[in-house]
């Protein structure tokens, strides 16, 4: 692909939103576009890309590799170079970044710390703190020595936190409501509860991927409604087994109404000793078999 041309044009545009700008409105999807273009970034490389969390504004980021491809264009990219420093305790306290031009006397130089950079929420903080903040020195540097602007690199932003519902069960409008409840939305995480809930009670669960809009993206009233359904089902009562037909049959040998036969021995037993056997010995049986 050419880096003289434009980027993102009209035969690629359903592709790269649907790929990389996925959710975005018309507007930050046509920022999205002006960015790739006046920088010659490329989707298709990961060199930019938007992320749109919730009902928030979308995010518009670009790697590091971006911004050497924006250097490199140039044509007066001088070189770059990264270091990081470790206190005394062998922690890492800070990364700096220097980039030089070759029509400039004085380089850019930019230094970031640890404690501000670092994110409890991305595993790859964790894993490789030292590349993750090279890489935040780094693209501060290549922006400003290039005069970048109206784009972040990833490792600069902390993953977003989502709020916490609080609810004692699940956030379900009641029976009665079900029929005016208004067009809203669970996220990945609250429809994935609501399916553990349902699952807890051993409700079908199908709803789940009908509710399905996008990624993080459900349907939340479908979902209510069958939660709702499933709900009211659940209150009907059950049908009972008749009481004579829940106990275990016993081997009663009845001489008539009021006269019975010992199980063990065959003496005959009076209707008040074979239910007083019956119910300590689960069978009938005269006093002395009893004892």
């Amino acid at each position: 692909m050419s880096e003289e041309v434009a980027i993102v044009n009209p035969e690629n545009t359903k592709l790269i939103r649907d790929m990389f700008a996925k959710g975005c409105t018309d507007n930050e999807f046509g920022v999205f576009m002006e960015l790739a273009n006046k920088y010659q970034l490329d989707p298709f490389s990961k060199q930019i890309w938007a992320v749109k969390y919730g009902n928030n504004p979308a995010q518009i980021f670009a790697c590091r590799d971006g911004y050497l491809a924006i250097a490199h264009r140039s044509g007066q990219f001088d070189g770059l170079q990264s270091e990081v420093s470790i206190n005394d305790k062998g922690e890492l306290e800070t990364a700096t970044a220097e980039v030089w031009r070759r029509d400039m006397s004085h380089s850019f130089k930019v230094t970031v710390s640890y404690k501000e950079y670092n994110s409890s929420t991305n595993p790859v903080w964790q894993s490789k703190p030292r590349t993750m903040l090279c890489k935040v020195a780094e693209a501060q540097a290549l922006r400003k020595a290039f005069s970048v602007s109206g784009l972040y690199s990833p490792e600069e932003m902390d993953e977003p936190v989502r709020v916490e519902r609080r609810k004692s069960d699940i956030d379900i409008v009641p029976v009665v409501e079900a029929i005016n409840i208004p067009k809203e939305i669970y996220t990945f995480a609250e429809a994935q509860t609501v399916k553990a809930r349902m699952e807890e009670r051993g409700w079908s669960t199908s709803v789940i991927d009908l509710a399905k809009v996008s990624d993080d993206v459900y349907d939340k009233t479908m979902i209510t409604e069958s939660w709702n359904r499933q709900l009211e089902a659940s209150k009907k009562p059950t049908e009972v087994i008749p009481k004579d037909e829940a106990k275990p049959k016993t081997v009663n040998a009845t001489i008539d109404a009021e006269s019975f036969v010992c199980t063990q021995c065959g003496a005959s037993v009076n209707k008040v000793q074979a239910d007083v056997s019956n119910l300590f010995k689960g069978a009938v049986l005269c006093k002395k078999c009893m004892k």
